[in-house]
Parts: structure tokens; C-alpha cells; sequence
């Protein structure tokens, strides 16, 4: 009966480390891989001059193939396997049947004005 009791308790203990292991290790990591998979591409322009007077003085939305400043800039830092559509002030009427990432700053405006934007990048896999 005592041998009964240990075994049970052993079987008990290696349950509860396991899944303490599984827990801790195993479910954060996963999520913190998808999280990383797709960083903020505007925060390196948030502080570009160029950039800034472009999308304080326009209200529209461009895609990657009319060329202008901000799709230069953009397209340094933004990978080649993506298409994009940048909207200044508006929100973008359609985006393709894709799965779409947007990625979105606020700018306050430039040096001599203030004019609140808030700047969206949707951009997804050609």
C-alpha cells in the first residue's frame, strides 16, 4: 500500500514539473516569434525631414508604383518581397485578398506648423 502511495506521488510530481516546463517555456516563446516576425517600418521615418513635410502636405493614399518621396524612403527600409499602399490621413478604400499588415505613427507635423496625421502603411506578400 505504501509503495502504491510513493508511486502516485512521483507520478503526481512529474506531471506538475512538466507541465510548469511546458507553461513557461514552451507557450511564450511561440508567441513571441509571431510578434517579431513584422517590426514598425515607419518609426525609422518618424523622424525623417523629407518625409515629414511629404505627409504633413498631402492627404491621399500612394502604392509603391507612383515614385515621390515617401516611396523612396519607404522602400529602404520596407523588404523587396512586399507591396505596399501608404495612406496620409485617410484610411485605404480596398486591399487585396492577402493577408495585410498595417503599421501606423502619428505625426504632430513639421518644424514650422502642427498638423495631426496619422500616417498607415498596409503592406502584405506580393
Amino acid at each position: 500500500m505504501v509503495k502504491k502511495a510513493y508511486m502516485k506521488t512521483i507520478e503526481i510530481l512529474l506531471v506538475v514539473v512538466l507541465t510548469t516546463v511546458f507553461l513557461v517555456l514552451i507557450i511564450p516563446g511561440q508567441e513571441s516569434l509571431t510578434r517579431s516576425k513584422h517590426p514598425s517600418y515607419l518609426i525609422n521615418l518618424e523622424t525623417n525631414d523629407d518625409f515629414r513635410n511629404f505627409v504633413t502636405n498631402n492627404n491621399a493614399c500612394f502604392n509603391s508604383t507612383p515614385a515621390n518621396t515617401a516611396t523612396g524612403l519607404i522602400e529602404r527600409y520596407l523588404p523587396l518581397e512586399f507591396d505596399y499602399t501608404l495612406c496620409t490621413g485617410l484610411k485605404i478604400e480596398s486591399v487585396p485578398q492577402k493577408e495585410v499588415f498595417i503599421d501606423s505613427i502619428v505625426i504632430i507635423g513639421n518644424h514650422t506648423h502642427t498638423n495631426f496625421k496619422t500616417i498607415r502603411l498596409y503592406y502584405w506578400t506580393e
